[in-house]
């Protein structure tokens, strides 16, 4: 059971310990790229079992990049702006079967 700490006033972050199904699996429970949370942690490495990472939610969804699409294709295709998708992934390159986040349309 993994359990839930809530960064004090904030409860779009909080910390999550690493499962045994391990880094990859738990930003997917948690909707997040694996990419972004590890940016967001200042990680150059795979959080191994029991480390402890935080994560942090925003309102988007995930995506696997498929080959030939680059970033301006993803852009268009989800009519997003260039500066939406990288505020939620950080980066303008991108890789077939890379799993981003793509920014949600909000109703104003």
């Amino acid at each position: 059971m993994t359990n839930l700490v809530f960064l004090k006033g904030d409860l779009k972050k909080f910390i999550v310990r690493v499962s045994t199904e391990g880094f990859i699996k738990c930003c997917l429970k948690y909707k997040a790229s694996p990419r972004r949370i590890a940016k967001l942690n200042n990680l150059s490495y795979l959080p191994e079992k029991g480390e402890l990472v935080v994560f942090e939610i925003l309102n988007t969804f995930l995506y696997e990049v498929k080959p030939n699409e680059n970033f301006e294709c993803i852009c268009n295709k989800f009519s997003v702006s260039e500066d939406e998708l990288f505020d939620v992934n950080l980066t303008r390159e991108f890789y077939p079967w890379q799993i981003i986040e793509i920014p949600k349309k909000t109703l104003d």
